[in-house]
Formats: structure tokens, sequence, C-alpha cells
């Protein structure tokens, strides 16, 4: 159960007032076993994504196991179960979409240098603007 931390998108947005409304109700120790835990499923190779083991999820919102089964209810209570690993829907569409920028991102770059090279090749340095 290893974090992923050479991922360029070390990142993830946290929407203020969703995450105040799914809070509100929590303790400290809830909100903060909560917000550890999106970290955490950020972090995992299969982004958005959690194992479903008591034990494991106690290690990684840093509290005690017998702590964890008091509140895992509502902690997780914004989680999905897929096959064999709890998901937050949220995050993986983030994730999706971090990739899809990046995709297109990459695209635009590999375009812009085709150019380059091609106006190069063809004695000029100045880029090809369109008017």
């Amino acid at each position: 159960m290893q974090l992923e931390t050479q991922s360029k998108y070390n990142y993830f947005k946290l929407f203020a007032t969703e995450f105040i409304v799914q809070t509100v109700d929590m303790t400290p120790v809830e909100r903060s076993a909560y917000i550890l835990l999106l970290c955490q499923a950020w972090g995992q190779s299969e982004r958005g994504t959690l194992p479903t083991d008591d034990e494991s999820l106690a290690k990684l919102a840093l509290i005690k196991l017998r702590e964890w089964q008091k509140i895992k209810a509502r902690v997780l209570a914004s989680f999905q179960m897929t096959d064999s690993r709890l998901q937050k829907i949220e995050l993986v569409q983030q994730w999706e979409q971090c990739q899809l920028n990046s995709r297109h991102g990459l695209k635009g770059a590999t375009a812009r240098w085709e150019e380059r090279k091609q106006n190069e090749s063809a004695g000029s340095t100045e880029p090809n603007v369109e008017e």
C-alpha cells in the first residue's frame, strides 16, 4: 500500500463548500480521517480508490483500529464499493480530467514543435501565424 509520489498530479481540487456540507456533522477525528483518506485515495496507483480492509484504512487515516471501527461508516459514506476497492467518484473524475488535459497539452505541444521544425527546414525562423 504505497503512495505514488512521482506523479506530476500531486494535488486535487477540494471544493470548500462541498467539503463543509459533507463534513458538517463529523467530529474533528472523523473530519481528519476523511481528509487523510481523500489524500491517500489520490495517491494510490489506482487513483481515487482505497483498500477495503479496516486495518489498512485505520493506518491510512492515522488512527487506531478500535477508533476507526467506531467512525468508519460516517467517514466512508461518500465512497462507493467497487469489485475490490472503495472509490471516491469525484477523485476518479478529476484524475481522468487531468489525463485528458495532459493528452490535449501534449497534442498541442507536438503540433507546435512540428510546425517549428517545418519552418526551420524551410529556412524560416518565424512561427507561422495566421491572421
